[in-house]
């Protein structure tokens, strides 16, 4: 095991645990202190240095000469992820990452667009088909949307796409350290994973579509069959949406929205710079890096607490409010640099479809009963939300 080097001496360190379960539940009592008792802060309890400032996220994860996937923290070369996006670095990267960039090219996401229209426009019709409505959002409206769309362009089978859900679960948890939570959940992943992996086999996949892609690349040469595997897996690493939890906090959010169908874009952006889907990435640091004085030093492992860093009130005002008005470029939600998230075009157009046909039939949204918190290690969310929708 390499050891990292010494810690700066003139960095605060803090014995704050952000991964126990009270800061999970609680993250404002954790990554939002963190961001404020110092720009960086090392803790002591995972030998790593932290920031929850947006300014230092941006560079960490936009530069990957100055940093590295591969080194980050809780890295383990053993896992169930398919990390052939998310740790290989220059010049290996961009090569497997080609692939996986023409199947979700700008144009055929335009030419894919209409059929998630039109899936959204008939999925709501029929849960609005009775008037106003109870639902539990996740399962009934995102999940149920998510897990039509996204699995038909990859050429899943039908049966069993339920367990897409416990795998993003699964796989985000394997992102942080290896704790109680953390072997929890890879005690009860077999049948989850069995699926998925069962599922992305060639012969399993429909031709034509986004994971048949994936081998007929490896035919020609510009991959290997093990990465045409791997790259077929890791487009299945997705999270919970949270966005209409936001929307339901913030109710005259919807109305802004009904009233300017043009603010269908910023949905999803103000809702991952509001309520980040993850709460921490990290990177290997490759050369010293200087915040604010204190020095990172090259060896050492750097994370960014990403619940803190979209609500960072140095880079936006009135940070803790869900605005849609908000000019909200620049939010690091999907990641940055090279390893920025590879899905963020679909998540776009999955959340433009889906919110633009919500709010052409659903006039209020009401949370009706306390919502239930995703108990991830990295994941952050909603796993139930009770809402109920008033027909327009």
């Amino acid at each position: 095991m390499t050891s990292l080097p010494p810690v700066a001496a003139n960095c605060p360190r803090s014995d704050m645990d952000p991964f126990c379960m009270d800061a999970i539940l609680h993250p404002d009592n954790y990554d939002v202190v963190l961001r404020e008792m110092a720009p960086v802060v090392y803790l002591n309890q995972y030998d790593m240095y932290v920031t929850g400032r947006h300014q230092y996220a941006q560079v960490m994860l936009a530069n990957d000469d100055q940093f590295s996937a591969f080194g980050r923290p809780f890295f383990t070369p053993q896992t169930i992820r398919a990390d052939i996006l998310i740790t290989d670095d220059r010049p290996k990267h961009p090569r497997v990452r080609r692939p996986i960039q023409r199947a979700m090219s700008p144009a055929v996401m335009r030419q894919m667009k209409e059929t998630f229209a039109l899936e959204a426009e008939r999925q709501v019709d029929a849960l609005m088909a009775h008037g106003t409505l109870d639902v539990e959002a996740r399962r009934d409206v995102v999940g149920k949307f998510v897990l039509k769309v996204f699995p038909d362009i990859i050429g899943l089978p039908e049966a069993g796409r339920d367990f897409l859900l416990d795998y993003g679960d699964v796989v985000f948890n394997t992102f942080g350290p290896q704790n109680e939570l953390y072997h929890k959940t890879l005690a009860k992943a077999g049948p989850v994973l069995n699926w998925v992996v069962d599922a992305c086999k060639r012969e399993n996949l429909k031709p034509g579509l986004m994971g048949m892609q994936m081998y007929e690349a490896a035919d020609t040469g510009e991959i290997t069959q093990d990465e045409a595997v791997l790259l077929v897996l890791s487009i299945l690493s997705a999270g919970s949406d949270s966005t209409i939890a936001s929307l339901a906090k913030f109710p005259e959010q919807w109305q802004h929205l009904r009233d300017n169908p043009a603010l269908i874009r910023t949905v999803l952006e103000e809702g991952l710079r509001y309520e980040s889907i993850t709460r921490f990435l990290g990177r290997g640091v490759l050369a010293d890096f200087d915040i604010e004085g204190v020095v990172v030093p090259a060896g050492a492992k750097l994370g960014a607490m990403m619940y803190a860093v979209g609500r960072d009130p140095r880079r936006w005002e009135n940070a803790d409010r869900f605005d849609l008005t908000r000019q909200v470029v620049g939010h690091v939600g999907f990641g940055a640099g090279i390893h920025a998230c590879v899905g963020q075009s679909v998540a776009r157009m999955e959340s433009e479809c889906l919110f633009g046909a919500l709010s052409k039939r659903i006039k209020h949204i009401e949370a009706i009963g306390p919502s239930k918190p995703l108990i991830n290690n990295i994941a952050h969310g909603a796993f139930e939300l009770p809402l109920r929708l008033h027909a327009a």
